[in-house]
């Protein structure tokens, strides 16, 4: 049975050595078997490192018989049983990142990793570890796919809070007080900046263009009309004054890369309107704590909605807890369910099986997303 079109993944999963001058292998090692296609999802294990609830038993219900599914056991790596793919947290996969990159000591009879899938959109946990193997030992792939209308809920939704004093009718119930504010702005009055075009930011962007926002987004390079959404003024990276200057709200969904990280410090900010809000969704590290406190005391935002920090979880000691007219959530705006996450591996795990150039999601470590 000639295996070359099959990359090495089933005669590397049996426990087979190829011959270096046929790449053939008895056909009676696969006599009990009723396809070459059922060798390898039998075969074909996949190793689950998360904290998400229930996310093996799903992962193992949506993939079926395509591949075995079982909790991440440090104690198959570099045996006959080391998973060809880890679906894992960033924060749990930091802990074995070395471990899956190094070379089997024992040679090319055991299997190897070939595709890690994140459980986060997130990557910058785990890119440095990838960068310092070289060539990178695997496929590094992000869930993603879900998370727009998660995060276009939180945005437009703390608009609204924040523009109908929610906050501050809370604050008059506790005191048992009867105390009208007298004033709002409606959505179709404002403009909101979205900092990154990419899934999530073209989803919010929708989403506020729909409920009447004047939207405009930062991109890195302007695509073609047909491409454009409708109704959105496009910004360069080197035109974000011009940006900040023309929102009510700022919105950043950035990932954390090299061109990103304090993007928005250096004084950036008093480009903005004096009462502008920021909306992070993104990272935290596009602009530094100290900034940001800075710049909320001066007066060069009127306020702040914040998911994400430069250090998670924020420390008790931050000033940034104690600001007027911020508010603060826990990296909740957009949560990886663990029906969605199985769905995307499972959808993804076809793409792998058929062919791995064909993986949605994969993680550029130039550009570190």
């Amino acid at each position: 049975l000639h295996l070359g079109c099959m990359r090495g993944r089933l005669p590397r999963a049996l426990g087979i050595v190829e011959c270096p001058t046929t790449n053939l292998v008895p056909i009676g090692s696969l006599a009990r078997c009723h396809s070459v296609r059922s060798v390898i999802e039998m075969a074909l294990r996949v190793a689950i490192l998360s904290d998400i609830p229930k996310l093996v038993q799903m992962v193992a219900e949506k993939v079926g018989n395509r591949a075995s599914c079982a909790v991440f056991d440090p104690s198959t790596l570099n045996t006959p049983d080391h998973p060809q793919i880890v679906l894992a947290d960033p924060s749990k996969l930091t802990g074995v990142l070395d471990a899956l990159c190094r070379e089997d000591p024992k040679g090319p009879q055991h299997p190897r990793t070939e595709w890690v899938s994140l459980t986060w959109a997130g990557v910058e946990k785990v890119i440095p570890a990838m960068q310092r193997a070289v060539p990178p030992p695997w496929r590094l792939t992000r869930f993603a796919g879900f998370f727009g209308p998660a995060m276009a809920e939180y945005v437009v939704g703390t608009i609204i809070a924040r523009e109908r004093g929610l906050g501050h009718y809370a604050e008059a119930q506790a005191k048992r007080e009867w105390e009208k504010r007298g004033k709002y702005r409606m959505l179709q009055e404002l403009s909101i900046g979205v900092l990154g075009l990419g899934e999530i930011g073209r989803t919010i962007a929708t989403t506020c263009g729909q409920m009447g926002m004047r939207v405009s987004g930062l991109v890195r390079t302007i695509p073609d009309e047909a491409s454009q959404l409708p109704g959105v003024t496009y910004y360069t990276m080197d035109e974000l004054p011009k940006l900040l200057a023309a929102s009510d709200y700022v919105c950043n969904v950035l990932p954390s890369t090299p061109a990103t990280r304090g993007l928005l410090g250096g004084g950036a900010l008093a480009r903005c309107k004096p009462d502008a809000c920021l909306i992070n969704v993104g990272r935290g590290d596009v602009i530094a704590e100290t900034e940001l406190v800075d710049a909320l005391q001066k007066g060069l935002l009127a306020g702040a909605v914040l998911d994400v920090f430069e250090k998670e979880p924020l420390p008790m000691t931050s000033k940034l807890w104690g600001l007027p007219d911020v508010v603060i959530t826990p990296h909740e705006a957009a949560l990886s369910f663990p029906h969605q996450v199985a769905e995307a591996f499972a959808e993804n795990l076809d793409r792998y099986l058929a062919d791995p150039d064909s993986l949605r999601f994969q993680v550029d470590l130039t550009s570190g997303y």
